[in-house]
């Protein structure tokens, strides 16, 4: 049964469905159902954990911060706008504030870092060393902001990599990673480790990688890992409650996927879990209070209704993709569960999908 369940999620991906059927890759089954939907389209923003607010995502393609409590069934506004225009920064909480770092300003990759107070609005903070976007981003046990990889203002991917040292105020220069990579998630885990999965290398082919990362903030090396079933860049990836990391959406091969990848740090290997409603990239994730996993905005290829219960995903015009250097565009090649007549191919979403607590 799990066999067929595989092969069937797998035969979404052409071209790379031959590598993996019949192979013994199931995670455990999650269920995916709608959350609340945002009360702004978003997409390519950063998502921190604040007390008070939940799951806040800020940035991206959308001026307006929201956070979703865990047990509401309706986003909050954070009050202050967030007026500057930050398309895939990196962001983390500090205290009641939000540092926000890098992203593409609506012509180039920005070096600019701004502290975001829901109360107070924004003011501005000592500059990264390398303008960047579609970066990876992280903290660490001590709130310390990490930006790993890039898009700098030419265009170019990135290898290197800093961290903003919350006490100083300052940034420094970290271990580069062992290649340059765009368009990826980073995760932290707690305690020593950052992860990094998948992305893309250069800005002309569009080939994802299945490479995985780990970086050692005790020791600053990097270190390859077991590499990801399926290539993917544009995804999102959170740390679930049960130790495992999960990495969603994205794209691979030009197609906008649903596929589902869990990854165990403790064995290092992957498995395939149940797939998203639909196929996704730009997304953010994250957990809420309750051990869910929430996946918050996208590029989404098509629109859905009854996405699994009966909640509207909605979109909006796709006005701002010029302030986008994704490559790959998304493409329709993912057949949600109903589809809306003809959609315009690059819509940002007021999606929200969430999962019950991963067993354990």
């Amino acid at each position: 049964m799990k066999t067929n369940w595989l092969h069937k999620s797998l035969l979404f991906l052409t071209g790379i469905t031959p590598l993996f059927v019949g192979a013994c890759l199931c995670a455990a089954p999650l269920t995916w159902f709608p959350g609340p939907a945002m009360d702004y389209p978003g997409s390519d923003a950063a998502t921190v954990v604040m007390p008070g607010l939940g799951n806040v995502v800020i940035a991206g393609s959308t001026a307006y911060p929201e956070g979703l409590i865990a047990t509401n069934s309706y986003w909050t506004p954070l009050g202050q706008p967030f007026y500057s225009v930050n398309i895939a920064p990196g962001a983390v909480a500090s205290g009641g504030q939000i540092i926000v770092y890098g992203g593409n300003n609506g012509t180039s990759s920005s070096s600019a870092v701004i502290s975001y107070s829901p109360s107070d609005g924004g003011f501005s903070l000592a500059s990264m060393s390398v303008p960047r976007s579609y970066l990876g981003y992280a903290p660490d046990r001590s709130g310390n902001a990490y930006a790993i990889g890039g898009l700098d203002d030419s265009g170019n991917p990135l290898a290197s990599a800093e961290v903003y040292s919350q006490d100083s105020g300052t940034w420094a220069a970290i271990a580069s990673l062992p290649t340059a990579l765009y368009d990826f998630p980073a995760v932290f885990n707690g305690s020593n480790y950052i992860y990094t999965f998948g992305g893309f290398t250069d800005t002309t082919s569009g080939t994802a990688t299945t490479t995985v990362f780990r970086y050692s903030i005790s020791a600053n090396t990097w270190t390859a890992l077991a590499p990801m079933p399926v290539p993917v860049a544009g995804s999102a990836a959170a740390l679930g409650a049960d130790g495992k990391i999960y990495v969603v959406g994205g794209t691979s091969g030009g197609v906008t996927i649903n596929l589902v990848q869990v990854y165990d740090p403790v064995a290092n290997s992957w498995t395939i879990s149940t797939p998203l409603p639909e196929g996704l990239s730009a997304s953010a994730m994250g957990v809420d209070s309750l051990g869910r996993l929430i996946v918050m905005g996208a590029w989404t290829p098509t629109a859905t209704t009854s996405a699994m219960s009966g909640a509207v995903s909605s979109w909006a015009r796709p006005t701002a993709r010029r302030c986008s250097p994704r490559f790959p565009a998304p493409t329709p090649c993912m057949a949600p569960l109903i589809l809306q007549p003809s959609p315009p191919p690059a819509i940002r979403s007021r999606f929200t999908c969430l999962s019950a607590a991963p067993s354990t």
